[in-house]
């Protein structure tokens, strides 16, 4: 019996492991600069320029940072990993960048933040500490164009590179800790790892040995906003972190602000009337509000919505318990339909069919 449970044992693990490693991410490029600038996977070497290769870390002054070239199979699309610190971290500091001439079009940290600066966008905490070794890694997806930045293990910041700023250029160059007008740190590096794919933020997260619970999302407030949306949205919950994200009705909210491990803020997206799902995503799941929120038609809120409004503007909306929303105004016909002065519409934004007012005057 025991010998059978032993073997039943090794099936499952036999089926199972593999299946384990395989979501693990392995990189195309391994440089752990133990007394070698070699690519442990017989890749392309680094590059010194200037700085003193050790035992356990390569040492660089100002501007020494290493290069690798060709390191990316595609050039628009890679996760890059690197453990480091600096002396200095006053100012802009370049930490990586895509050009043969290291530049601007780079990574770099200003004050401890996270700045990718040719897209204008930086993080709104201090992430890096000076002395203190950090992993940061960088990711773009060819895809979307996204580019996210992570320190120990949590995301940043994150950017749009539509113009391809970030996309490795001639001879696939990278620069490491090098900036052409002097804006580098000393400092030393102990392991950099290239990918040729993008890391989740779950997978970034496991290279800290952060393990991310499940997210929950309990409630929200304000519950419905007009559908050019605008409102802050406050969402109470658990697990949240920094990287968070949030859609109504699967559109994606902006100014997401992760005010604490229960409460976020973010700016409602625009939206069609009727109910939308709030859906929370973080490095450990999704999570979706069990109420929904509503988006309304308000006043001056348009026949934009294809309301097919005639006569006049909605003045005054009301949203009942089901969801439906009464509309009120001088009009005369909604989407086809006569309707004088007031009507109900459907949650999904349809007339309701079983009201009608026989108002014969304003009601307003």
């Amino acid at each position: 019996m025991a010998s059978a449970c032993r073997l039943l044992l090794l099936t499952v693990l036999g089926m199972l492991v593999p299946a384990l490693w395989a979501q693990a991410p392995t990189p195309a490029h391994v440089y752990d600069f133990n007394n070698s600038l070699a690519d442990a996977n017989g890749g392309p070497s680094m590059v010194s320029n200037g700085g003193t290769l050790g035992a356990t870390e390569y040492t660089f002054g100002a501007g020494q940072g290493p290069t690798v070239n060709n390191a990316l199979a595609n050039p628009a699309e890679y996760t890059v990993e690197m453990r480091f610190k600096f002396t200095n971290l006053s100012g802009y500091r370049n930490i990586l960048n895509f050009t043969n001439a290291p530049g601007d079009t780079a990574l770099f940290v200003t004050g401890g933040q996270m700045d990718i600066y040719a897209l204008g966008v930086s993080s709104s905490t201090v992430d890096m500490v000076t002395g203190q070794v950090h992993r940061v890694v960088m990711t773009r997806n060819a895809a979307t164009k996204v580019c996210k930045v992570y320190v120990d293990g949590l995301q940043r910041v994150s950017g749009l590179d539509v113009d391809g700023l970030y996309v490795s250029g001639t001879a696939g160059a990278m620069n490491f800790f090098r900036d052409n007008s002097g804006e580098h740190s000393a400092g030393s590096v102990d392991q950099i790892r290239i990918y040729n794919e993008v890391l989740t933020p779950a997978q970034v997260g496991a290279l800290d040995g952060l393990v991310f619970q499940p997210p929950t999302a309990s409630s929200f407030s304000p519950t419905s906003s007009g559908t050019s949306g605008g409102p802050t949205l406050t969402i109470e919950g658990t697990n949240f972190i920094t990287g968070t994200s949030v859609t109504v009705g699967g559109v994606e909210a902006t100014d997401v602000n992760v005010l604490s491990g229960t409460t976020l803020t973010c700016t409602t997206p625009v939206g069609s009337p009727g109910t939308a799902s709030v859906v929370v995503t973080t490095a450990g799941g999704s999570a979706t509000a069990a109420s929904s929120f509503t988006y309304i038609v308000g006043p001056g809120d348009p026949d934009a919505l294809d309301l097919g409004i005639v006569g006049g503007d909605v003045q005054a909306t009301a949203v009942q318990p089901d969801g439906k929303v009464i509309i009120a105004g001088e009009f005369t016909e909604v989407l086809g339909v006569a309707r004088s002065y007031i009507a109900r519409l459907n949650a999904d934004g349809t007339l309701d069919m079983g009201i009608r007012s026989e108002c014969e005057q304003r009601c307003l």
